[in-house]
């Protein structure tokens, strides 16, 4: 009786360890077709591949407490959902993203909702306490605190205290400081409203100032920069 018992001990880790060294090998195969992802100058620091998860050509689901301490790689694209207890960092995400600290370091096209979000190029909706964009977005940004894009903006940006915009800026920015820095088509209604390129557009605060003007400005003080006809005037001014 306890020959036996020890035979199908010895069977069962037999059959443990077959099984372990099968599903080494099916992540080393999908090494090997993963995606490599690689550090671009002009781009700044990209997410690059790590030994303490798992890198797969794609992946339905992510958990991560501190990158690189996730189940999969930064350089394993999300379709799906990820999880950030901490901070979690991930080269491209299609899907939902949720978390403390939220980054992508390509691209994200979903909903991501966390305190920090950080993303190089985004379509879809970012909702935090503070939100980021390195690039490039087409969407919704929703900031408690601040939202800042360094590339052109296709959307509606609102934040509490802040919304800066360095590239070109189509849509609507509502906020206690709006900042555009080159050319602005829509709507800025807050306390102060800066526009820096040309501007076809309704600026609605106390201070609104537009570098070249063709649209309206209401406020307690409006300027328009290159005059057309008025640089200054009180209550209203309109430039064309």
């Amino acid at each position: 009786m306890q020959g036996m018992l020890v035979r199908s001990r010895i069977r069962f880790w037999s059959w443990v360890i077959v099984g372990l060294l099968l599903a080494q090998s099916q992540v080393a195969v999908a090494d090997e077709d993963a995606p490599v992802v690689t550090r671009d100058a002009n781009q700044g620091e990209r997410a690059t591949d790590n030994t303490l998860g798992w890198t797969l050509s794609v992946t339905p689901i992510q958990v991560s407490l501190v990158n690189p301490a996730q189940i999969f790689s930064a350089a394993t694209p999300v379709g799906g959902i990820r999880v950030n207890l901490i901070y979690g960092e991930q080269a491209s995400l299609w899907g939902i993203d949720v978390g403390s600290l939220n980054r992508t370091t390509s691209e994200l096209r979903g909903v991501q909702i966390g305190f920090w979000n950080w993303d190089q190029n985004l379509w879809g909706v970012q909702q935090g306490i503070v939100n980021w964009v390195d690039k490039n977005i087409v969407g919704f940004q929703a900031g408690y605190l601040s939202n800042k894009v360094d590339g052109d903006f296709r959307g509606f940006q609102y934040g509490t205290l802040m919304n800066v915009v360095e590239g070109d800026f189509a849509g609507v920015q509502l906020g206690g400081i709006n900042w555009a820095s080159k050319d602005f088509v829509g709507l800025q209604a807050g306390f102060f409203n800066y526009i820096d390129g040309s501007s076809r557009s309704v600026q609605v605060g106390f201070l609104n100032q537009s570098r070249s003007l063709k649209g309206v400005q209401v406020g307690v003080i409006n300027l328009n920069v290159s005059g057309g006809p008025l640089r200054f005037a009180p209550v209203i001014n309109v430039g064309w």
